[in-house]
């Protein structure tokens, strides 16, 4: 497992090419946990703590304090992404493969950016978000999600020729 202690208040951006299982679970403190192979964590930024992955590697856990970080954008390859107990104002995840995000006790807003890719969200049922749809040729459908337009906190798919497909569990 690799630690990095947070000394200040940041964003997260998070890439992660090749990766098949992804976990982000929300912690206290200010302690970043990465359990995985050839993972450099740079700290070193004024806006931002950067984690890159180098290697082979079928899954990762992160561990992120969320009260050290205004944003999260994670860029990845297709993927199952589980996300946990995530407070942050923007969880941006960038992808041009098919994506199968679960996310439980999310609060912030979720973005997700593509080209050409359908994808799956699956959310809290007691969730409430609004939903947004940006870019060309972009489709949000839901299946037993119901999109609450008077939300502060929404979900947005960006991009170009993609569908998400938003579930509730």
């Amino acid at each position: 497992m690799i630690t990095q202690k947070i000394s200040q208040v940041k964003n997260l951006d998070i890439n992660l090419k090749g990766i098949r299982m992804i976990e982000m679970i929300g912690t206290e403190g200010d302690e970043l946990c990465i359990s995985g192979t050839e993972v450099k964590i740079d700290d070193k930024g004024g806006r931002s703590t950067d984690i890159n992955f180098k290697g082979e590697s079928d899954e990762i856990k992160i561990k992120i304090p969320t009260a050290m970080f205004n944003d999260i954008e994670l860029c990845c390859t297709e993927a199952k992404i589980l996300i946990k107990d995530i407070k942050t104002g923007d969880l941006e995840i960038d992808s041009n493969d098919p994506l199968y995000i679960t996310a439980h006790n999310v609060t912030g807003n979720i973005k997700i950016t593509q080209i050409k890719a359908s994808s799956v969200l699956k959310v809290d049922k007691s969730s409430s978000f609004r939903t947004v749809c940006k870019g060309k040729n972009t489709l949000i459908e839901t299946a037993g999600f119901e999109n609450n337009d008077s939300a502060s906190e929404y979900i947005e798919l960006n991009g170009k020729d993609s569908t998400l497909t938003i579930e509730s569990v």
